[in-house]
């Protein structure tokens, strides 16, 4: 159902990368206090072990490698934290058992998003929170369509705000649309290498708090979209 991108716990990784990863999950544990986690796509689990730290009662992790499974659980797995192999569509959790799910940089890898957020509504208690980011394509991919396979080989499809908002709206009933990465909208090239470019310069000053996840303010594209939904 996924094709594999994930972000490993070491080897050489731009920092600027691993800001924005950490960043969402700092974002994320505002929620989390005393509550029953789902952290889907978990990768490395380094995500997961912060949303333990910054209070669940309990985070249920699941990827779809098993080898990255295994090194999560070595690393980080304690009584409350678990580490599975799981799919997306299908968890292995009783229906309506959660209170959190976290799904960081996922839905742009699967085949069929739709199952992805039927399971995520299954999984979660009433008034659960759905917690999710994926790239905009006005800014990764400019000049592409929804059907067009992005530049990146291991996305099958990004979206624009306005088609994420509309694809979430379909499952939960309050959609809360905030971004990373703050782009000028006058300045967005059709040519993505140029934005890449353009961005060169926070690069080499890449720290933490340049990719926090804000409100998204008028004139602006953000480069990654963050949502927060509720049913």
């Amino acid at each position: 159902m996924t094709a594999l991108e994930r972000l490993p716990i070491t080897g050489l990784v731009p920092p600027w990368v691993r800001h924005l990863h950490r960043t969402r999950y700092v974002f994320a544990s505002q929620f989390v206090s005393g509550k029953t986690v789902i952290d889907c796509a978990c990768g490395s689990g380094e995500g997961s072990r912060a949303l333990l730290e910054a209070g669940a009662a309990r985070v249920e992790a699941f990827d779809i490698s098993g080898a990255a499974v295994a090194e999560a659980q070595r690393r980080f797995g304690v009584p409350k934290l678990s580490f599975q192999i799981g799919d997306a569509a299908k968890l292995p959790l009783a229906s309506g058992g959660s209170d959190v799910y976290v799904s960081f940089e996922t839905i742009e890898h699967v085949r069929e998003p739709e199952a992805l957020l039927a399971e995520a509504v299954r999984v979660l208690k009433p008034g659960g929170l759905f917690i999710s980011s994926t790239p905009n394509r006005t800014v990764t991919n400019p000049g592409k369509a929804l059907p067009d396979h992005p530049r990146n080989p291991f996305h099958f499809r990004e979206y624009a705000r306005r088609e994420f908002e509309t694809l979430l709206d379909s499952f939960f009933s309050r959609v809360r649309l905030l971004g990373q990465n703050r782009v000028d909208s006058a300045r967005i090239s059709r040519w993505a290498w140029l934005n890449q470019i353009r961005k060169a310069p926070g690069w080499l000053l890449s720290q933490p708090g340049r990719h926090a996840v804000v409100e998204m303010e008028p004139g602006f594209e953000y480069e990654y979209l963050v949502a927060v939904c509720t049913r």
